[in-house]
């Protein structure tokens, strides 16, 4: 298995883990599948080297999941927070996938200006995360800048 940044060419196998979810559990509330033109919309939020990225685990060319981190609220209070999630496809879960999924997305944000990683975990989902330090999901290296000049200014 590799890990890789995802492309735009894995859009279909990203589209398809997300509609089983839709249509198989309730991890996700929408109730009618994703289109593929929906999922490109919402795959142009993501670059490399930012706050915003994705990544796609795979296997001889089969995409078997993705980690991404979104923008959390649009509020300029969370600017440096974001939201992080992972989706497997059916075949890939429990085989370790969504634990390197979630270490290599959290690596990659640890340089990025973000202060919080927030997840929000279905049961499903709990023994993805359960064997990485949770608290680096949740608080990354620099999270007390914000705290630090806060202070500072107050005096």
């Amino acid at each position: 298995m590799g890990i890789r940044q995802g492309q735009l060419s894995d859009l279909r196998s990203i589209t398809d883990i997300f509609n089983d979810y839709i249509e198989n559990t309730h991890a996700r509330f929408e109730t009618s599948p994703f289109s593929y033109q929906n999922r490109a919309e919402w795959f142009s939020q993501f670059a490399q080297n930012s706050k915003y990225q994705i990544f796609v685990a795979h296997e001889d060319h089969h995409v078997l999941g993705f980690a991404c981190s979104q923008p959390y609220r649009m509020f300029s209070a969370f600017d440096e927070t974001v939201e992080v999630t992972i989706y497997l496809a059916s075949k890939a879960r429990g085989n370790g996938v969504g634990s390197a999924l979630y270490q290599h997305l959290l690596d990659a944000l640890a340089p990025q200006a973000v202060h919080q990683a927030l997840h929000y975990q279905m049961m499903h989902r709990l023994r993805c995360i359960s064997d990485l330090v949770f608290v680096k999901s949740v608080c990354l290296p620099n999270m007390l800048r914000k705290m630090v000049n806060t202070l500072a200014r107050s005096g």
